[in-house]
């Protein structure tokens, strides 16, 4: 754990929650075997920090993974950033910070499902819109209604966050609009397919 934080109130309570997890280390590894109460505990004491911060959980061979989220929150962001950079070295254990891309030759594969709509990035389109040096990201989804626009621009963000990243998505991106793809007809064949979006976004900030 880092030697020393600035003095300030979240900062000591980065200081606790690791003490607070050292504690109940051994017992938190039953999040794996189905005991879910034990990641209500996690996020009860992370909220002391910062509300709005979400973990998920992942075995390898012989460590538990946990990821610490901001969930897509960018003013979380600093606390996820403290909590990894203060977080202590436990046996079998390795701590993350923020979501991250599944690897590439996977992208293709990803699909998610909210509230019984489904979303494929390899259906789905993107168009870059820069203004004020800042880039925005246009997504248009075939059959977005006034009705499914909350749960489709919801989930094309968790999309996102599986393609390029928690951190890039909110921090490469100053934001997302969200079409149905008849708005796009005038351009059409500029739209690339969103699973294409991590080698446009590297493309982009190479020639930054």
């Amino acid at each position: 754990m880092a030697e020393k934080l600035k003095a300030g109130s979240e900062e000591n309570m980065v200081v606790a929650f690791w003490s607070w997890f050292l504690e109940n280390q051994e017992k938190l590894r039953s999040i794996l075997k189905g005991e879910h109460d034990y990641i209500d505990l996690i996020l009860n004491e992370l909220s002391k920090i910062k509300r709005g911060l979400a973990v998920a959980f992942e075995r390898t061979t012989d460590t538990i993974l946990m990821t610490i989220s901001a969930d897509g929150i960018l003013e979380n962001f600093n606390a996820v950033k403290q909590l990894i950079e203060n977080s202590p070295s436990i046996q079998q254990w390795k701590f993350i910070g923020f979501r991250q891309p599944v690897p590439k030759e996977k992208v293709k594969d990803i699909t998610i499902k909210v509230s019984g709509i489904k979303l494929d990035p390899n259906q789905l389109m993107f168009f870059p819109i820069v203004e004020d040096d800042k880039l925005y990201i246009q997504i248009y989804h075939n059959g977005l209604t006034d009705n499914n626009e909350n749960l489709i621009n919801y989930g094309s963000l968790m999309l996102l966050d599986n393609i390029i990243g928690e951190s890039d998505c909110e921090t490469k991106v100053a934001g997302y609009e969200f079409y149905d793809l008849s708005e796009g007809n005038e351009f059409i064949e500029e739209l690339r397919p969103l699973t294409e979006i991590r080698d446009f976004l590297d493309e982009y900030y190479a020639v930054e």
